[in-house]
């Protein structure tokens, strides 16, 4: 499933999960929000993809990070990502 039969990790399993959902949220929200959020999502996991897998302080950080953007991405009132980073900013 995730790249020919390699093992995957906690960590890594949580990283794929947390990408979907993320799509998921995207999909229900508006075009163009929808298609824009879609592509900023794989952009900032794209950026991140390069963070080595045993830096685990440094991806528990980000995990939980990405959380509570997700969490500020699912409120019906939020619509695009200029809306979640705001959001991110006064926390």
């Amino acid at each position: 499933m995730f790249g020919g039969g390699k093992k995957v990790s906690g960590l890594q399993k949580q990283v794929f999960s947390l990408y979907r959902d993320f799509l998921r949220v995207a999909a229900k929200k508006p075009e163009p929000s929808a298609s824009q959020l879609r592509e900023y999502i794989r952009a900032e996991f794209r950026k991140n993809k390069a963070i080595h897998r045993f830096d685990t302080n440094n991806i528990e950080h980000r995990l939980r990070r990405g959380s509570r953007q997700l969490e500020a991405l699912a409120n019906s009132s939020v619509q695009g990502f200029h809306l979640l980073n705001n959001s991110e900013a006064n926390k």
